[in-house]
C-alpha cells in the first residue's frame, strides 16, 4: 500500500520531468567546471564538452569524444551506410513513422526550407534559360565573350577551375585513382597514350572501386585514399616494355595496400612505401 502510495506521489508531482531537469543540471555544472572524462577509444582524459550528451547513459554522456566519433564514422562510412541501407529496408514502418515526427516538429522549419528552395530554384531556371536564349540567338558572340572573359581573367579562372577540379576529386576518388594506375603505368614502360582510358585497362572506374572495396582490410575506404594506394602485386617493372597495358593493370593484379606499414586491430600490414 506505502509502495503504490509513492508511485501516485511521485506520478502527481511528475518526479520524473523533476529527474530529467536534475540531470540537466548535473550537464551545465559539469561544462561550468570543465569536469574531465577518459575517452574509450583515444584513452586521454578531455573535458566533458568534448563529448556528445547521452541522457541513457549512466555518467550523461558517451563513452567516446566528439573527435574519436567523427573519425571512426569517416574510417566506417561504407559499413554505416550499407547498415542504415539494411535497417530502412527490415523496418519500413519505424523509419515512416520517425520520418512523420520529424516532419510534424520541424513543420515550420521545412515550410521556410521549402519556400527558399522554391524561390532559389525558379531563378536558377530563369537565369538559365536567358543565358540558353542569349547563346541560340548570337552563338558567335556568346563563344567570343567566353573566351575573352577567360583571357581577361586567368587568375579567376585558374581558381575556379581549382576548386571544380578539387570537389570532382574529392567526389570521385575512384575515378582520379582509375585514370593515375593507367597514366603511371605508361609514363613507367615509356609509352603514350593512344585511346580513351576504358578501351586500354578494359574496365569502368566502378569496376575498379567495386573491386578495391573487395580487398579493403580494416581501416580501408575511398574516403582515405591517399593513406593507402593501388599497389602492382607483380610490378610494373618486372613487365617487359612491349606487354599489353590492360595485362599491367589487370584487376586481378591490383590491390589496395597502406602507404606506410602499420598494425591495424591488431594485425601487420606492409607498407607500399615500405617494399623496397
Amino acid at each position: 500500500m506505502k509502495k503504490n502510495f509513492i508511485f501516485v506521489h511521485y506520478k502527481d508531482t511528475n518526479f520524473f520531468l523533476y529527474m530529467q531537469v536534475f540531470i540537466d543540471f548535473i550537464h551545465y555544472f559539469c561544462y561550468i567546471y570543465n569536469m574531465e572524462k577518459i575517452c574509450s577509444k583515444c584513452k586521454h582524459s578531455k573535458i566533458l564538452s568534448e563529448f556528445y550528451i547521452d541522457k541513457s547513459a549512466k555518467c550523461g554522456f558517451v563513452s567516446f569524444c566528439k573527435e574519436c566519433g567523427v573519425n571512426s564514422r569517416k574510417q566506417n562510412k561504407e559499413k554505416i551506410k550499407e547498415r542504415n541501407i539494411k535497417y530502412a529496408k527490415n523496418n519500413p514502418q519505424t523509419i515512416k513513422l520517425s520520418q512523420k515526427k520529424s516532419r510534424v516538429k520541424n513543420k515550420e522549419k521545412l515550410k521556410k526550407y521549402g519556400k527558399e528552395y522554391r524561390e532559389k530554384l525558379e531563378n536558377k531556371i530563369k537565369k538559365s534559360k536567358a543565358n540558353k536564349k542569349r547563346y541560340y540567338e548570337n552563338p558567335k558572340k556568346e563563344s567570343e565573350r567566353k573566351k575573352k572573359y577567360r583571357k581577361d581573367n586567368p587568375e579567376k579562372i585558374k581558381e575556379l577551375d581549382k576548386i571544380k577540379n578539387k570537389k570532382f576529386s574529392n567526389s570521385n576518388p575512384h575515378i582520379i585513382a582509375w585514370r593515375s594506375v593507367l597514366k603511371s603505368s605508361l609514363n613507367r614502360l615509356g609509352k603514350p597514350k593512344e585511346g580513351h582510358t576504358i578501351e586500354l585497362l578494359g574496365y569502368s572506374a566502378l569496376d575498379l572501386k567495386n573491386h578495391m572495396i573487395s580487398l579493403f582490410t580494416d581501416g580501408m575506404s575511398w574516403d582515405n585514399h591517399g593513406e593507402w594506394h593501388i599497389d602492382h602485386i607483380k610490378r610494373v617493372s618486372e613487365f617487359d616494355k612491349d606487354t599489353a597495358i590492360d595485362i599491367v593493370n589487370a584487376l586481378s593484379n591490383l590491390r589496395p595496400l597502406w602507404g606506410t606499414s602499420r598494425i591495424v586491430s591488431g594485425v601487420f600490414y606492409e607498407g607500399n612505401l615500405n617494399r623496397g
